[in-house]
């Protein structure tokens, strides 16, 4: 049989921000006898959340379901819950990754200053949800991409930010159609590096291989993201939570297969998916 590689993407998994997530929550859990619970999942990716699940990291909807102690999750939390998780006297464990608090400050800041704050994302996303808490007015719209553009309101002065998962591309053609349009426009691009890297990785990874494996949760953007460039760049992708999913049929005739994963998932898991994909299409790992 002839030989096929199995490349790894050069920046792919876990991410600054999810590492120090989890190393908050792991410590927390040690420290801590009482309950203790997340506001949503602590992170997008299933396998760790049920991990932490399992050993007493409760996932609650609402504060209204917590008690002791309460971690806001990497994405970040609304100002009210935080306002709510105060005055309820729960200790609180902020895991919000510190980029995430970058788009916040500059809602904030563009806000209090006079412009109309324009989040480009996913309206349904928490990053999202917490980043529009900081403006507390109603000069605020969120839009997902340039086509959104010609529908807002008119006005003199426009901030422009981004949900940090963002594809740079959609980011600079929001830019663009802004600057076409508006009179006055300040521009803070908060696509994190992690973000950046692993598109550019995965961009190059897709663009070498026949087929692409993307491992992440299905509930992650950042993982959408790299799953829609690798479609959009290779022969074939196939987006996977775990190495369960895997289907001999889709390796069939290839000579590269490629792997990238989200930024919340671990480096174990990526590599229990290259050793799967081995087993499958009886190949040796490269």
């Amino acid at each position: 049989m002839e030989e096929v590689e199995i490349l790894i993407a050069s920046s792919a998994g876990v991410c600054f921000g999810v590492e120090r997530a989890l190393n908050l929550s792991e410590k927390a859990l040690k420290e801590n006898t009482g309950p203790i619970s997340s506001v949503g999942p602590l992170i997008h990716n299933p396998q760790t959340v049920k991990d932490l699940s399992d050993r007493g990291l409760n996932v609650a909807k609402s504060l209204d379901e917590v008690q002791g102690t309460v971690v806001f999750r990497s994405h970040g939390v609304t100002i009210d819950v935080q306002r709510e998780a105060q005055g309820r006297n729960l200790k609180i464990i902020d895991a919000t990754c510190p980029l995430v608090k970058v788009p916040q400050n500059f809602a904030k800041k563009l806000s209090q200053n006079g412009y109309f704050v324009v989040i480009v994302g996913d309206k349904d996303h928490p990053e999202i949800q917490g980043v529009r808490s900081y403006v507390d007015n109603d000069d605020v719209a969120i839009i997902k991409g340039p086509e959104d553009v010609a529908s807002l309101p008119y006005k003199a002065r426009v901030g422009v930010i981004s949900q940090t998962t963002l594809k740079k591309k959609v980011f600079l053609d929001v830019v663009e159609k802004c600057q076409a349009r508006f009179q006055e426009v300040k521009v803070h691009n908060t696509i994190c590096s992690a973000t950046k890297d692993r598109q550019e990785a995965a961009l190059e990874l897709a663009q070498n291989v026949e087929c692409v494996i993307v491992i992440g949760g299905r509930n992650s953007s950042n993982t959408q993201k790299l799953y829609d460039i690798c479609r959009e760049n290779s022969s074939q992708a196939y987006l996977i939570e775990g190495e369960d999913e895997l289907q001999s049929e889709w390796f069939k005739g290839f000579k590269k297969i490629g792997i990238t994963a989200g930024a919340s998932t671990p480096h174990a898991l990526i590599k229990k998916v290259q050793d799967s994909i081995s087993r499958i299409a009886l190949l040796k790992p490269t």
